[in-house]
């Protein structure tokens, strides 16, 4: 059986131009080196004194495909490797990664089936008799888990008494041939939540989660001997890509990227080796904690790109596709994602903070109705001057509730535009090594 891979690995995959993208003019800025594994962006620019020319920006991973590699040959170099991790008692993780309309689901969708053949094949000797491979799918949409393999039911997260994550109520198959697997994969896909965006006419809203699960049937309880999980993530996306959209989907977009930043600081803190893994920072991470964690946990990453120049802007937006082969983040990356964290707390604080005034504001509503009470039932309130005295202090209070609240607003919304315009600044002067 062949060597256990790299602990994470990145590999960038590029798609050709779309027919949009092809009517629309958009030239292809994208440039493959396979043999090095370097992408080449070059990027159109215009001097002061309307000079053209072509910025070329170099960015390293740990493998790069042009247009021209199959799912085959994909498969063969991101998924095959991690098949011997799991008949050792490992875990296996692969993530397909990008910006709405990159080609992550076209990626993901066959390498389950081609994975399929290969565990199947390998439980068919001798070794693993009594060795199954059971499958389950579930969607987390607006941070709620839902079973794709099963009407789409509800389903919850708790943690065992050993700390691990179990996701509770949700169905696995049993799985003995790649032809049960096509139909789980099918009635998955067609299960999962879809919407339209500014970026994308079908866009996944939703992140879909494929878990291959080995369990030894000739022990108590069958226990998970290996375990290999497939993620298509929802589409992250940049501001300019919303503002066509209605409310719910400008929501479902700041929940999926929130998602998605979470995810980045996981696994940069683990190929960091750090100390504190945030797992809690989303419903996504949360459960895939027990994915990542432990010496035999293996991680591919592919970056799905487009060739169009709106790549550099999602380069901006997401400094982790900069990462390299040999190294973690650059230093700027990391405090600008800094940056995006203390943003991300200062969310949650703005919305306690909203929750909070609701929750006095019924009181206050409440107050109200008693102070009208005692003045209508000619009670100790039933002096008008006492009763005007009383509801003033009220009305100020509320008053002053209103101004702390809006001052909160004010100070989130000037946090959120002073970091849109560095985290712009940095992604317009990054790329160069």
């Amino acid at each position: 059986m062949a060597p256990d891979p790299p602990k994470i690995r990145v590999i960038v995959r590029k798609r050709p131009l779309n027919r949009k993208e092809e009517e629309r003019g958009d030239s292809d800025v994208l440039e493959c080196d396979c043999a090095t594994s370097t992408l080449y962006v070059n990027e159109p620019k215009q001097k002061v004194d309307l000079t053209k020319f072509t910025e070329r920006h170099t960015f390293r991973f740990d493998d790069v495909f042009g247009e021209d590699v199959d799912n085959d040959a994909l498969y063969c170099t991101a998924i095959q490797p991690l098949i011997s991790t799991i008949f050792r008692r490992g875990k296996a993780t692969c993530f397909a990664y990008g910006q709405t309309g990159s080609g992550k689901t076209y990626t993901m969708q066959p390498l389950p089936l081609r994975a399929a053949v290969d565990v199947l094949s390998v439980l068919s000797t001798p070794d693993f008799h009594g060795v199954g491979l059971h499958v389950s799918c579930y969607e987390i949409y607006g941070g709620k888990l839902f079973d794709l393999l099963n009407a789409r039911n509800k389903l919850e997260v708790r943690e065992d008494g050993k700390r691990r994550v179990q996701v509770v109520g949700l169905r696995e198959v049993d799985v003995h041939d790649v032809d049960v697997l096509q139909q789980l994969v099918e009635h998955a896909a067609a299960s999962r939540s879809t919407g339209s965006t500014g970026a994308n006419d079908e866009s996944s809203r939703s992140h879909s989660i494929m878990v291959f699960a080995l369990r030894n049937g000739n022990e108590p309880k069958r226990p998970v001997v290996g375990k290999l999980t497939f993620i298509d993530l929802a589409g992250s996306e940049r501001g300019a890509d919303t503002y066509d959209n209605d409310k719910q989907t400008r929501l479902e977009g700041a929940e999926i990227n929130k998602s998605l930043l979470a995810l980045k600081e996981c696994i940069r803190a683990l190929d960091s080796d750090a100390r504190h893994i945030p797992f809690r920072g989303s419903k996504l991470t949360e459960v895939l904690r027990d994915s990542f964690m432990g010496k035999a946990a293996r991680t591919v990453m592919i970056a799905n790109v487009s060739p169009s120049l709106l790549l550099l802007r999602a380069h901006a937006e997401h400094p982790a596709l900069r990462r390299s082969s040999q190294g973690t983040a650059p230093a700027a990356d990391a405090a600008l994602d800094a940056e995006l964290s203390a943003l991300m707390a200062a969310e949650d604080e703005l919305v306690a903070a909203h929750r909070q005034h609701i929750e006095d504001s019924m009181a206050h509503v409440r107050e109200e109705m008693a102070l009208l009470g005692d003045l209508d039932g000619g009670g100790a309130a039933g002096d008008v001057e006492a009763y005007a005295a009383e509801l003033t202090g009220l009305l100020a209070e509320k008053a002053a509730a209103v101004a702390a609240l809006q001052l909160r607003v004010t100070q989130f919304r000037r946090l959120v535009q002073t970091t849109l315009e560095r985290h712009a600044r940095a992604g317009s002067g990054a790329g160069q090594q």
